[in-house]
């Protein structure tokens, strides 16, 4: 059992709520409940700190709600694995370098390399004229051998037919794609929103239907500004973590 009886203090002005959760957020930064751990059930918990259900209850909704727990239905409560740090949004690391700098293995799977006709849409977004010939990859991203993210990326057919022969599961796309000048990368822009997962994803990064997941649109240009990649990324809402430096 974490925490002692005596350690929720019902004379502090503090909520007793807030109490049970700062025991359980140091017994989680401390390791004495590690990921994938069953914490004590709401009765433990209530009969251990002598604490009403409703009390019980409003501290471990508020930790799920913070993905420090998640709740199995029928089993039980457990402590979620820590998010992923990556540092997306303010430079142009790889993946697999994030990854690492994580501490975390990377590896990636193509689901998909194959050369599409571009709809009027796509035609638009990538600001291609007359030339409605593109490549469509889609990749499944890992992380210690749990998905993480899936990649679907457009890309101009003209300039970037080489990459069909290149092994992309094992190299960067932006490292390939940087074997030529025309096609190195010198600038990208990023949206972010947040999504609900659909039915399709959810199978790839195992969660269930109506998931939430973190979605960027990215679009990579090169020296010139034409448009060398049009992305559309699905990040594990539980699992990712985004952060910004702002220097000033």
């Amino acid at each position: 059992m974490f925490g002692k009886a005596n350690e929720i203090n019902k004379e502090s002005p503090m909520p007793l709520y807030y109490q049970l959760e700062d025991l359980l957020r140091k017994a989680i930064s401390s390791g004495e409940l590690k990921p994938g751990e069953m914490i004590p059930t709401e009765w433990e918990i209530i009969e251990h700190f002598n604490l009403s259900r409703t009390t019980v209850r409003q501290a471990l909704t508020d930790l799920v709600n913070e993905n420090l727990l998640y709740k199995k239905k029928g089993i039980g409560t457990f402590v979620a694995k820590p998010k992923i740090d990556l540092q997306y949004m303010g430079n142009m690391l790889s993946y697999d370098n994030q990854i690492i700098g994580a501490g975390l293995k990377p590896s990636t799977k193509v689901l998909k390399l194959e050369i599409i006709t571009a709809d009027d849409f796509l035609l638009d977004e990538m600001q291609l004229t007359k030339e409605r010939k593109i490549i469509e990859l889609i990749r499944l991203r890992y992380a210690d051998d749990e998905p993480i993210a899936v990649i679907q990326s457009f890309l101009p057919y003209d300039l970037c037919a080489f990459i069909m022969d290149k092994d992309l599961e094992q190299n960067s796309l932006y490292e390939t794609l940087a074997q030529n000048r025309k096609t190195t990368v010198v600038r990208v822009e990023r949206e972010v929103a947040a999504q609900i997962i659909s039915k399709e994803d959810g199978k790839l990064l195992n969660v269930e239907k109506g998931f939430p997941v973190q979605s960027f649109l990215n679009k990579a240009y090169n020296e010139e500004g034409r448009i060398l990649e049009y992305c559309h990324s699905r990040y594990r809402g539980d699992r990712n973590k985004f952060c910004i430096t702002i220097k000033v």
